[in-house]
């Protein structure tokens, strides 16, 4: 079979992003991990896996493919909440923002 194609799969995630965007908080976030949880994993991994200052190239190639796989998952949520409060749930906190 192969890999999947890099854009392919930039699509699918953001294509499950946007079904995402539509469900209530409650029921977003759980699915949300779910979605980000191997991008979000291998990224970590990839960054416990640098030694010192040295980064293989390869390594940062994927972990910019990890970062836009994140993005992708979260480009067109909205959350519509004041930035100085919190989800009714407690599950999320925002800071305001200072001048």
């Amino acid at each position: 079979m192969g890999q999947i194609n890099p854009k392919g799969l930039d699509t699918v995630v953001e294509s499950l992003g946007r079904i995402l965007s539509g469900l209530q908080l409650t029921r977003l976030l759980p699915l949300l991990q779910k979605l980000t949880a191997p991008f979000h994993d291998r990224l970590k991994q990839l960054c416990a896996s640098s030694t010192g200052s040295f980064v293989k190239a390869s390594h940062l190639s994927e972990a910019c493919s990890c970062l836009n796989l994140l993005a992708a998952s979260v480009r067109f949520l909205d959350f519509q909440l004041p930035p100085w409060t919190a989800d009714p749930e407690g599950q999320l906190e925002f800071q305001q923002a200072k001048p």
